[in-house]
């Protein structure tokens, strides 16, 4: 009861000073400092529930203290970021405060159901929102430069899309268009992006790299495709890659196969991996961190053990009990 009673306490101070005050972020600070020193109070203040949902104060606050600690080794940093879809009669949230840090070599896994803002967060880290989306506030620095930067895309961060077969060109040889990548950033000769090429095709687990070289996209398979957008990611050896829902459309034994080689491939080569997934069997196997998205919002974010273990938000558990193969991880939920 006394630390409810100290949250309460602290509001009402932060109430007068809001009141007094023009600067308001004194009072919001003021309101949250129980819940940063009482373990207790991490999710939230009320006495009848566990679960706390990442409002814009808790956000904005977050990145004020960030902004006030001493610069971490984080390698990419995301801070309050707000994108807007306009649609034909209104501009919609789509996505809202979204704050989270990447660290060299790290996994950071993006969670949520379809439609919860996943996507649109990584395509406004590379500038490649739709016409109709703009981002409209927030912070993205790349070791310390602001994104999105056509200088970062490729050359430092990469990404593989969800559908290899709609991100690959139809009418250029697979081949053909990894070396594009390779000389534009890299500025190497035919004849050594073409033997880079076929290094990079054979890392990716494609044994008949020459075949696939020559191949068009509708030549391959789900699965090889899905390979050669995981070369041409490498292609350029980033620092950072984004893996959009990579093994959605592909059959468990290949899916698993996917994911054997992501993982390979980053403790090989080091590289920190942001993967947006809604699949909690492949969050589990990849990654470090966890961050859980719904409707534009994060609602819960942690290392990954502890949150797949001890989930605190409901709209996490029945993301987790809607999941084979994570046994224990969370009580059966009626509804979120």
């Amino acid at each position: 009861m006394v630390e409810y009673w100290s949250a309460d306490c602290w509001s009402w101070i932060g109430g007068i000073l809001d009141y007094w005050i023009d600067g308001y972020n004194i009072s919001r600070l003021a309101f949250h400092v129980p819940r940063i020193i009482t373990p207790s109070l991490q999710y939230s203040i009320n006495p009848h529930s566990n679960e706390h949902v990442y409002a814009p104060n808790d956000l904005l606050l977050q990145s004020h203290m960030n902004s006030m600690n001493p610069p971490n080794d984080a390698l990419l940093r995301v801070r309050n970021l707000c994108v807007h879809v306009q649609s034909s009669s209104q501009s919609v949230f789509s996505v809202q405060d979204v704050f989270f840090d990447i660290h060299p070599a790290e996994t950071v896994a993006l969670v949520g159901e379809s439609g919860s803002g996943k996507t649109l967060t990584a395509l406004a880290l590379l500038g490649l929102l739709p016409n109709a989306a703009h981002q409209t506030a927030g912070e993205i620095l790349f070791k310390g430069k602001q994104l999105p930067s056509a200088r970062l895309r490729g050359r430092h961060v990469a990404m593989i899309f969800q559908n290899p077969s709609a991100a690959l060109n139809p009418v250029i040889r697979v081949g053909h268009q990894i070396e594009d990548v390779i000389r534009t950033h890299l500025r190497l000769s035919a004849k050594q992006a073409k033997g880079e090429t076929l290094n990079l095709l054979k890392l990716a687990g494609l044994i008949d790299g020459g075949w696939v070289y020559r191949a068009y996209p509708h030549q391959l398979s789900g699965g090889m495709a899905q390979r050669v957008m995981i070369a041409m990611a490498l292609s350029c050896k980033p620092d950072l890659i984004i893996a959009d829902e990579p093994t959605t459309a592909l059959d468990v034994i290949t899916q698993n196969q996917i994911l054997a080689q992501i993982r390979a491939l980053q403790a090989e080569h080091g590289f920190a991996l942001l993967l947006i997934s809604h699949d909690m069997n492949v969050v589990a196997r990849l990654a470090d961190t966890i961050v859980v998205m719904r409707a534009g919002r994060m609602v819960e974010s942690g290392p990954a053990q502890q949150l797949l273990h001890d989930p605190q938000h409901t709209y996490t558990r029945t993301l987790l009990n809607a999941t084979t193969g994570i046994p224990n991880l969370a009580s059966p939920l009626a509804h979120v």
